[in-house]
């Protein structure tokens, strides 16, 4: 990450992973255990329609707020404008004039304006960056109520696999001292934004927007799911990857470790990995798959548990196999 991000997320503390970082997943992607790898999943494919997507205080809005908004220099409208139609503004004086009768003879589009301003946000949040997400659960909730709705919607109906990953290995405090893993931030209302915070804007003002809305979920929908996640800007420089996934599609990945390092760097990479947990329903092939890839040397520390029904409460009890 550069030196101009770091700095502009200064405002935001280095928060602490816990001890155990869980992740689901189906059981034909046995090759995230094989090649250390962390699919970044662009926020658009959410399973949260509210995802990086603030609301608007748009009841107070006056058409002063609108003038300013429109005629702000370093505002995120202007700077919209220069990006695609950079001829409306190469004179001040008659953009100003024009812009400023549009919104006193059109009063019905300050919302839309705001709306547009919004959007351009989530936009860029959906198309800038890749999400890792993981369940920082303890073993109670893993094993109970909550962690069998977690295998029903993440780990392909109980029919895949978890990893166990070591959140004070030092790959997850790399991430968290650049404070890009985070806990998600459980709100009981919806985040809202003024029109004024477009006003002024610059790199800085793009990332921190970016780092806060990327940390918001509404508390009753999503509350249980006590969720930290890796945002991860695409593209960034040795941070991530780009390989095929098993359909052969070009995907973007972080790396444990990658096949270039050398064999200590690469088990030093592996060791993020606790242990593999089979989903109850997981079928003989995935099991064989994940027994098998665990024979890899740099593996042989992960521990390799299957999920079972508990024979006299609602909740899962977890045995050790390898």
């Amino acid at each position: 990450m550069s030196d101009e991000l770091t700095a502009a997320l200064a405002d935001f503390k280095v928060e602490e992973p816990p001890k155990s970082l869980f992740r689901f997943y189906r059981s034909e992607l046995v090759s995230t255990l094989q090649r250390g790898r962390l699919n970044l999943t662009p926020p658009h494919c959410f399973n949260d329609p509210f995802e990086m997507w603030a609301g608007i205080k748009i009841d107070a809005l006056q058409e002063e707020d609108v003038l300013r908004s429109v005629r702000a220099k370093t505002g995120l409208f202007r700077a919209a404008l220069l990006a695609n139609n950079p001829l409306l503004v190469t004179n001040e004086d008659q953009y100003v004039a024009k812009i400023t009768a549009v919104v006193k003879t059109r009063p019905d589009l300050a919302g839309e304006h705001f709306q547009t301003m919004v959007d351009a946000i989530r936009h860029s949040c959906f198309t800038q960056f890749g999400v890792v997400c993981f369940s920082g659960f303890d073993s109670d909730m893993m094993s109970g109520p909550v962690g069998i709705r977690h295998w029903s919607m993440y780990g392909d109906c109980h029919r895949g696999f978890a990893l166990e990953y070591d959140g004070h290995h030092h790959f997850f405090q790399k991430w968290a001292n650049i404070k890009w893993l985070f806990p998600v931030q459980y709100l009981t209302e919806r985040m809202l934004v003024s029109l004024s915070e477009f006003d002024v804007w610059d790199d800085a003002k793009m990332w921190k927007t970016f780092r806060a809305w990327s940390a918001m979920k509404s508390a009753e929908a999503w509350g249980h799911e006590f969720e930290w996640r890796i945002v991860c800007p695409l593209g960034a420089k040795g941070a991530s990857v780009i390989e095929k996934n098993e359909a052969g599609e070009e995907r973007e990945y972080l790396r444990l470790w990658r096949e270039d390092q050398s064999n200590d760097e690469q088990e030093a990479g592996a060791r993020a990995i606790r242990r593999v947990i089979l989903g109850l329903a997981a079928r003989k092939e995935t099991k064989d798959a994940i027994l098998s890839a665990a024979k890899d040397p740099k593996l042989a520390h992960v521990e390799i548990w299957q999920a079972r029904a508990c024979r006299s409460k609602f909740a899962l009890v977890f045995e050790r196999l390898h």
